[in-house]
């Protein structure tokens, strides 16, 4: 068997598909412009080598809590574009410990302000 590590576009299909089978050393996801209002743990099931995830153009308002901590690869993380706020997804349970995060993108979300001390705990 070929063993996927990038480039799984999953464009306004995230209905489509069992996400279950998703390969455990998959590196790169893009789950943009899918209109999902939540991502969830459920969601990045087996992706712990992730280094980058795009969900960006979404409706997401909520980043549940602990969703990101098993991806403690993760490099890049996308989520412009969608209608997250402040105390949505600005506290260390929904967002870190992300230690190899170096790109964070939250443009075009409702945040007002973004607090020294969760740039300091997700870098």
């Amino acid at each position: 068997m070929r063993k996927f590590k990038t480039n799984y576009f999953f464009h306004g299909k995230t209905s489509c598909f069992n996400l279950r089978w998703i390969p455990y050393r998959l590196e790169s996801v893009d789950l943009s412009f899918n209109q999902m209002p939540v991502l969830t743990k459920e969601l990045l099931t087996g992706t712990k080598h992730l280094k980058h995830l795009n969900v960006s153009h979404n409706r997401l308002n909520d980043l549940r809590k602990g969703v990101l901590t098993n991806l403690t690869r993760l490099e890049s993380l996308d989520l412009s574009f969608n209608v997250l706020t402040d105390q949505k997804v600005l506290d260390r349970d929904r967002l870190g410990p992300l230690p190899n995060l170096t790109m964070l993108s939250l443009a075009g979300n409702k945040i007002s302000e973004l607090p020294i001390e969760v740039i300091l705990e997700v870098s």
